[in-house]
């Protein structure tokens, strides 16, 4: 199975989003994770906007990328050039 590493400075927004858009358009074949470089609360706005497409992140939690220091992944993005230029 492919795994996905989605890196943005807070893991707040986009990047929970982009995790969540992905999980869904793949059918979840595919593992697909979300980080910050400075984690912070995800923003209720974008619970709010996801639970509007339908989508439910209002139970994820934000993670550090230094939960993932020694994993594996096929694919990383960055969202943000901060983000690429600190991971």
């Amino acid at each position: 199975m492919k795994r996905i590493l989605i890196v943005c400075n807070t893991n707040s927004s986009m990047s929970q989003s982009a995790e969540a858009f992905l999980r869904h358009l793949t059918f979840s074949r595919v593992e697909v994770y979300s980080a910050g470089i400075t984690p912070r609360n995800i923003h209720p706005l974008a619970v709010k906007v996801m639970k509007e497409l339908g989508i439910d992140i209002s139970q994820n939690h934000n993670r550090s990328v230094n939960e993932f220091y020694n994993d594996r992944f096929d694919f990383i993005i960055t969202l943000q050039d901060e983000a690429r230029e600190k991971s």
